[in-house]
């Protein structure tokens, strides 16, 4: 169906087998036969059904008021948003945006503590390594000083001795081959955790404490003799088997639990004799 404007009103060529206004009712179309067709425009080709409609009240094909006005004037639009439809859009608006903020918020608590749990992971190993090697070098005497190579100074505060380096002292101090002594750096330690800061610590025996790792909540070195007895720390112990535990310092967002983990080794201690 097409539509034409002509002296005020709408005119709709139907062309064959389309729906006919006759059909729509007669609320909805008033048609009359019309003598002449709309300047500049022909008739579609074959023949016509009723070919000239007017239309006063609303053509129901197409739903467009097409009445003129009774003072000429051009139609008017009535479109815009009432104020239920502006306010069900801002509420919308708020809800969409509160869940792409929490979503936010969860991805940067996640990232954050994986983070925090890379960390901690990379503390227990570091914390791990460096008493797997004060261990394996205590007892190292080659000039025969007769050293006390492992010994506890306290519950889970193992002491180790070792003569490493100095010989290019003292104008080189920590260098050289050993030099009959447990005066240079990290020859003569405790190793022990600190309770209230949980902190792995090395305490060297000229004073000061080093904190080699964070977030350690466990420490312990248990011996053992040749014939996997255990044994008091001393010359008849033969193995060594470290425990350490450690966590992060955050929790995980979703399970609102820190991540923890316990890591344990033997060490053969190849300097006792």
């Amino acid at each position: 169906m097409r539509h034409f404007q002509s002296q005020g009103a709408v005119i709709c060529w139907a062309l064959p087998r389309q729906r006919r206004h006759d059909d729509l009712g007669a609320r909805d179309v008033v048609s009359q036969p019309l003598a002449r067709q709309p300047a500049g425009r022909t008739a579609p080709a074959g023949r016509l059904e009723r070919a000239h409609h007017i239309e006063w009240v609303r053509c129901a094909a197409c739903r467009r008021p097409n009445r003129p006005p009774e003072d000429g004037g051009a139609l008017r639009s009535e479109h815009g948003f009432s104020l239920v439809e502006m306010l069900i859009a801002s509420m919308l608006l708020v809800v969409l945006g509160g869940s792409v903020l929490a979503l936010l918020v969860e991805i940067e608590q996640v990232a954050g503590f994986q983070s925090d749990q890379q960390a901690a992971l990379q503390n227990t190993l570091l914390g791990m390594d460096l008493v797997e090697r004060l261990l394996r070098q205590a007892g190292n005497d080659p000039r025969d000083i007769g050293l006390n190579a492992l010994s506890l100074a306290a519950p889970n505060q193992v002491r180790a001795c070792a003569d490493l380096t100095g010989a290019s002292a003292p104008g080189s101090p920590d260098k050289g081959d050993a030099d009959g002594d447990t005066n240079d750096s990290f020859e003569d330690v405790v190793i022990r955790r600190n309770s209230s800061a949980d902190t792995l610590e090395v305490v060297p025996a000229g004073g000061g404490v080093l904190a080699v790792a964070e977030n350690i909540t466990g420490f312990s070195i248990n011996f053992f003799s040749d014939q996997g007895a255990p044994i008091p720390a001393g010359p008849s112990a033969v193995r060594a088997r470290i425990a350490l535990s450690g966590r992060s310092r955050t929790v995980n967002p979703r399970s609102r639990r820190a991540f923890a983990l316990q890591l344990a080794k033997d060490v053969h201690l190849v300097n006792i004799p």
